[in-house]
């Protein structure tokens, strides 16, 4: 994954490893999974914060965009990489994730 520079303004390439854009694939995906289930008040402080940001942006579009990108960086990566949660569940056996966590009110 790591690609020269074209020194053509706009396109300029970095090189990164495919465990850092298979991490980034997936916070992506957890940020758009999180985003698109929340309640109304977190969509609320969504459309507060956006409405604030140059140039302002439409909550649904924010949460499409994490997911289209999640999406395409994941096309990015060679077939063999390993997601890094399942990377982890490989390291850690026995450490099932809890299928919800306490709600504190």
């Amino acid at each position: 994954m790591n690609t020269p520079t074209s020194g053509v303004p706009g396109r300029d390439t970095v090189g990164v490893t495919a465990h850092t854009v298979a991490s980034l694939a997936e916070l992506l995906g957890m940020c758009e999974e999180f985003l698109r289930t929340a309640g109304p008040l977190v969509h609320a402080e969504l459309r507060a914060y956006l409405s604030h940001q140059a140039p302002p942006a439409d909550p649904s579009w924010f949460i499409d965009m994490l997911g289209f990108n999640s999406v395409h960086l994941g096309h990015q990566l060679p077939a063999r990489t390993v997601p890094p949660s399942e990377a982890w569940r490989h390291e850690h056996p026995g450490h099932a994730h809890p299928d919800h966590e306490e709600v504190w009110t």
